[in-house]
């Protein structure tokens, strides 16, 4: 049995979810505490067939196969502890409050007395206060949490086979429809859609002044000929310079990082993926260094604001305090905090962390912490206009500091008062030094970057902070969004420059458009989202998405008692949908000579049908990663696809062919059959006496243990030993277990094997 604990004295266990944070707390609470984890889900749902629709949608939980040791161990220590000695502490969100559910049930603790301790931070402080202070599991939220997840197994059990059916399923990567995941391809979906046919015209700018300032004219133009004529009338005009109108500017601090803005804005700031994003925020939890990264919340603790405030006033004076009323939270009910450091006076991250970004990230909800504790930036704006032809004219910004406030903490900011300069060159002309254009896209419609993405689920209510980074990845993952570089348009035009009144047109080639890291739809999302838009567009509709999450946001807080009733909704509008919607066909592919390709239920064939309107079927070779795009595309030949049973040899006067069936390649040989799977080489040169040491059964089978007869053999599995049983007339092998067998496999002789496997199972000797 594994040793959870070290304090083997310890009277009082807490149980968390993961490892990383019990040494930690064990060190916070004492040698009278243990802290154990659950390393995750610990039960699971298999499928459809484990929930019981007649019954209210009851649930039949099964143990996840690889977490049984960890269970078993864990029920041998907890059965040492007094249950009212015991803490749950699993994560405060949905998913950590049904793990602590699951324990409570597991171990047979009483859910209604059962202390539930809730922190957002491993800090000493923290964790002792949420001792003193224990609660109950919250049943809500255990509710909700059910309902979210008998709903996405609703979803996907029932309509992705619909996709396997109408496109193909890979088993390795399967093709799937999700409640949150779909609708979200969608956006993707309707954004490739949008028109991008380019426009194009030109910003004009001219140098003036000693100090060779650039001012911008106020109007692009759109023409070469207007160009030219602009440029032409500069020659002669009288270019004076004025002042406009003063402004002032107010620049409010940030506001604290809930988990979509901090996803949103450390995904651009550091080019990294949501998803390891949050991966990152994990780690800095798990060491105390932030607050629980999952939260809706963009406010703080009253506690730690006052930590904060002196801070500022130590490190800068009181001036640079901001309005701290409006982001503290008040609401006892719900104390969640937005995402903070815990130590404020903790500039930089200075343990070692696994993954070196970890390090920026910590430095970036540092600083956002700060800031938006302190005061606005403020300037004063100061606006020049120079005259031009075709009574336009161009504009320079002077923008002058007053307070720098929050940006206190940004690079410094370098800006020149320049007033008193112009005051000298007020209402006098002015001569120019150059004017120029540059080419510009005046119409741009921008794919989603994944922290776009995430700022449109938001706005579109669908998804919650905890599953964002999961449902954006989970498209990505599937091959339905690329995220790639999109190819700018190089654009030809006429590079005018204006100086001393000579005009001179240099032919030049801009790049236009390009955008770095942005996800576009492939052309299988688009097949999965047509088709599945188009049988099920209220179930992926945004506002039945947008809806459906609210509901499990009412059982949450207690509003909504019902929730199996959500689930049977959603259960018979997708059964009404599936009876009158139209019939799945499947997508076929037309090749050259006369061929189609397609997915059938053991992999691609090609299909041709003779002029007698047989049908005829030939295996496509299993060595390829077909690419959906060269079907669509029409790329592929029929002869590189083309599987062909090539004759290797013979074996026993027999000839020796390769076939290819449901499991993959094999050699066939008269009656025998043999597996390629652990062939090393190229399958398709195999030569004959490689084949030869296959079928007598001298090859290297890293999984074959001892070789019985040639239809019989004992092999090494997932979970043990087992008897591999296949005679040439059997369709499918039998897995025999040989788990009670008196005498172990390696000590038995292999007729003593053999007769009791035939005893065991009631085979006949003589057709082993």
């Amino acid at each position: 049995m594994k040793q959870l604990t070290k304090n083997k004295s310890a009277i009082y266990l807490v149980i968390v979810e993961s490892p990383s944070k019990c040494s930690k707390i064990e060190s916070y609470l004492g040698p009278q505490y243990a802290c154990i984890a659950s390393v995750g889900h610990l039960r699971y749902i298999p499928g459809l067939k484990s929930i019981n629709i007649k019954d209210n949608y009851s649930v039949k939980y099964e143990f996840i196969e690889k977490k049984k040791q960890h269970i078993y161990d864990m029920k041998n220590l907890i059965k040492n502890f007094n249950s009212e000695n015991i803490f749950i502490a699993t994560d405060d969100d949905r998913e950590g409050e049904a793990i602590g559910w699951h324990i409570c049930e597991i171990f047979n603790l009483n859910i209604n007395t059962t202390k539930r301790i809730i922190f957002r931070e491993i800090t000493k402080t923290a964790i002792t206060t949420a001792v003193q202070n224990p609660k109950t599991i919250n049943m809500n939220i255990v509710k909700s949490a059910i309902a979210r997840q008998v709903l996405d197994l609703i979803v996907g059990y029932r309509i992705s086979p619909l996709l396997w059916k109408h496109i193909y399923n890979n088993k390795d990567n399967p093709l799937s429809a999700g409640r949150c995941q779909t609708p979200t391809l969608k956006i993707i979906y309707e954004n490739s859609l949008i028109d991008r046919k380019s426009e194009y015209d030109h910003k004009i700018s001219g140098i003036f002044t000693s100090k060779k300032l650039i001012f911008t004219l106020n109007k692009h133009i759109e023409t070469k000929d207007k160009i030219e004529s602009f440029l032409d009338l500069s020659r002669k005009h009288e270019h004076i310079l004025s002042q406009g109108k003063d402004s002032k500017s107010v620049l409010n601090p940030p506001k604290p990082f809930n988990t979509s803005k901090l996803l949103q804005h450390c995904s651009n700031a550091m080019s990294t993926s949501p998803n390891v994003i949050m991966k990152l925020c994990q780690e800095l939890y798990q060491a105390g260094c932030i607050t629980y990264m999952r939260t809706d919340s963009t406010k703080y603790a009253s506690e730690f604001i006052s930590h904060c405030r002196n801070y500022i006033v130590e490190k800068y004076e009181d001036t640079y305090l901001g309005n701290t009323n409006m982001i503290i939270n008040t609401n006892k009910n719900d104390p969640h905090e937005a995402i903070r450091v815990t130590n404020i006076k903790k500039e930089f991250l200075d343990i070692n962390v696994k993954d070196k970004r970890a390090k920026t990230l910590y430095r970036i909800i540092w600083k956002n912490t700060l800031q938006s504790c302190m005061s606005a930036y403020t300037s004063h704006i100061y606006k020049y206009l120079i005259t031009a032809p075709n009574d336009l004219y161009y504009e320079y910004k002077n923008e002058i500091p007053t307070f720098l406030g929050w940006k206190i903490l940004d690079d410094k900011i370098d800006a020149v008062n320049l007033s008193t300069y112009f005051k000298t060159l007020l209402n006098k002309p002015i001569q120019y030094s150059e004017i120029y254009n540059e080419i510009c896209m005046n119409k741009s419609v921008h794919y989603y970057t994944e922290s776009s993405l995430i700022h449109k689920l938001e706005t579109l209510g669908i998804g919650r902070p905890s599953t964002f980074s999961t449902i954006v990845n989970t498209n990505i993952e599937r091959k339905y969004i690329d995220k790639t570089d999109i190819p700018g348009t190089n654009v030809e035009y006429n590079k005018y420059l204006l100086k001393k009144d000579i005009l001179n047109v240099n032919v030049e080639t801009k790049q236009l458009g390009g955008e770095k890291n942005k996800l576009k739809i492939t052309n299988l999302g688009v097949l999965c989202l047509e088709f599945l838009d188009k049988m099920f567009e209220n179930i992926f509709s945004y506002d039945y998405t947008s809806n459906m999450e609210t509901l499990l946001d009412n059982i949450s807080n207690g509003s909504e008692e019902q929730w199996h009733n959500i689930c049977d909704k959603c259960y018979k509008e997708i059964s009404t949908q599936l009876k009158t919607g139209n019939k799945v066909e499947k997508l076929e592919y037309p090749l050259n000579k006369g061929y189609i390709f397609l997915f059938e239920k053991y992999g691609p064939v090609l299909k041709k049908k003779g002029q007698d309107n047989t049908v005829t079927y030939v295996n496509v070779r299993k060595d390829i990663d077909i690419d959906i795009d060269k079907l669509i595309n029409n790329e592929y030949d029929v002869d590189d696809l083309m599987f062909n049973n090539n004759n290797i040899g013979t074996y026993n006067d027999n000839p020796i062919c390769i076939n290819q069936g449901p499991y993959g390649y094999y050699l066939e040989c008269g009656n025998i059959k043999k597996t390629l799977k652990n062939y090393k080489g190229d399958i398709n040169n195999i030569k004959q006496d490689d084949a030869i040491k296959i079928l007598s059964g001298d090859a290297n089978n890293s999984n074959v243990l001892l070789e019985l007869t040639s239809n019989l053999s004992i092999r090494k599995g997932k979970y043990g030993a087992y008897a591999f049983y296949k005679t040439p007339s059997m369709k499918k092998p039998d897995f025999l277990n040989i788990k009670k067998m008196s005498k172990g496999f390696s000590t038995a002789s292999k007729n003593e094997i053999i007769d009791w496997i035939c005893d065991k199972y009631n085979l006949n000797k003589n057709n082993i």
